[in-house]
């Protein structure tokens, strides 16, 4: 099924139990190209993450960096949720602000969200 948004290729993932809160079901599919995430109604679930891109840190850090990116659409009403899976994520021992560097300089997407403008907001927000 195409992005409902740009036609471009839709895969879908299993959200880790760990990440169920920011996620808007438990399986997403995400856009191959402008990383938009929709809920999914499939039962398979692609587990490598390089069909989107491979800046993105591999398991479950790859999969909260693109919920990460769908949060980051309205950064003032979804505030306290990036702000925890930021520390998540952290915590677990990845970089999501240097990911999220990594995905806005990837030539191969056109995310729907300006990744680099809300990175810098981002930074303002949990410094």
């Amino acid at each position: 099924m195409p992005c409902s948004l740009c036609e471009a290729a839709m895969v879908d993932y299993a959200v880790p139990g760990s990440l169920q809160q920011f996620a808007p079901d438990e399986t997403v599919t995400v856009c191959t190209n402008c990383l938009t995430i929709e809920s999914d109604a499939g039962d398979s679930t692609a587990e490598d993450l390089d069909a989107i891109s491979e800046e993105l840190p591999a398991g479950d850090a790859g999969v909260g960096v693109v919920l990460l990116v769908d949060l980051l659409d309205a950064l003032a009403t979804n505030r306290s949720e990036i702000e925890e899976l930021v520390d998540q994520l952290e915590d677990e021992g990845s970089d999501p602000m240097l990911a999220l560097d990594r995905l806005a300089e990837d030539p191969g997407l056109d995310p729907a969200v300006d990744i680099q403008r809300r990175s810098t907001q981002l930074q303002q927000l949990v410094l």
